[in-house]
């Protein structure tokens, strides 16, 4: 894995997994979380790969669809035929964690026909320093949204309504165990949606603060919005993708404007977690970012802001 899209979720990592898997070197899977999984289950010793590959068929989201099998249907591969051949190539063998990720990417990428690999797991923000045990040298896109329209879109998911009701913020911590999730009475005030946001914001900001400053690009939905030339073509020499003007242009026209206000805005009232990061990441009460043009100052008041909490 080259690199990963994080973020809190509704925030605009699909938009921006699905412009970056149009690129023409580019496979991004999306929401697999079955990397952290095997990380908590079995460390960075040796495993049965078999053991490991059964794991992952079972992570599902919250309707029930294994993770791996929604991936592959966007390549037009059954999930069986996919792991009884990396099963087979492996013929019983122990293996590591990073060998079993690395042999389902690698099978990915020949589906997929592309060449660089990267994975759009919002709540993998949680769990960077887990991550880098795998691949030292990941690089880290973080997308900001203001939470309120965040929390809004939340209150309509139903991942996120159970995650509400539940009263976790990580899916990562609950994908193994989806399957046996009892239906939850279902969370209606849009305010629980928003401190649930401004927890997973500031954890992730937090994850971030622990990376080596190069290896992550904090980014603005907001900015998309504003210029998706520039916001696309930074993330894109981030990552280091090849030149693809193409892909640059059609990017950018695909980006459209948001119609209207969203319904029940006006009736958010951000509580200490969300009031906290919607300062540290720049937004005011009008829902918009003061500080897009310029994420060093973005880094320097993520930074100022971590240091007078813990003072």
């Amino acid at each position: 894995m080259k690199f990963v899209v994080i973020g809190t979720g509704r925030c605009g990592t699909s938009f921006l997994r699905d412009t970056l898997n149009n690129h023409p070197d580019c496979y991004v899977c999306s929401e697999s979380y079955w990397h952290i999984a095997l990380l908590e289950k079995y460390g960075t010793g040796l495993a049965p790969v078999e053991n490991m590959l059964a794991d992952i068929r079972a992570i599902r989201f919250h309707d029930g669809r294994s993770t791996l099998d929604a991936n592959l249907r966007l390549v037009g591969e059954p999930l069986p035929d996919f792991l009884d051949e990396i099963a087979a190539a492996w013929s019983g063998r122990m293996g590591s964690v990073r060998d079993t990720c690395s042999s389902i990417e690698n099978a990915l990428l020949k589906l997929s026909g592309k060449t660089v690999f990267g994975d759009k797991t919002p709540h993998y923000g949680f769990h960077l320093p887990e991550l880098r045990l795998l691949w030292p040298n990941l690089k880290v896109v973080h997308v900001v949204r203001d939470g309120r329209p965040c929390a809004i879109s939340m209150s309509k998911h139903g991942g996120y309504q159970l995650l509400a009701a539940l009263g976790v913020d990580d899916w990562t911590s609950v994908s193994r165990f989806a399957d046996q999730l009892l239906p939850q009475p279902p969370v209606t005030d849009l305010d629980v949606y928003l401190e649930m946001w401004g927890r997973q914001a500031t954890r992730i900001a937090s994850s971030i603060r622990s990376l080596p400053a190069a290896t992550s690009l904090t980014v603005h939905y907001e900015a998309m919005l504003e210029s998706p030339m520039t916001f696309f073509g930074r993330v894109a020499a981030f990552l280091e993708l090849g030149n693809a003007p193409m892909w640059l242009d059609a990017s950018s026209a695909g980006v459209t404007q948001p119609a209207g206000r969203l319904e029940g805005l006006e009736k958010l009232r951000p509580g200490a977690a969300a009031a906290h990061a919607l300062q540290i990441f720049g937004y005011d009460e009008n829902a918009r970012p003061s500080l897009t043009s310029s994420p060093r100052n973005l880094a320097r008041r993520v930074k100022d802001a971590f240091s007078r909490k813990m003072s």
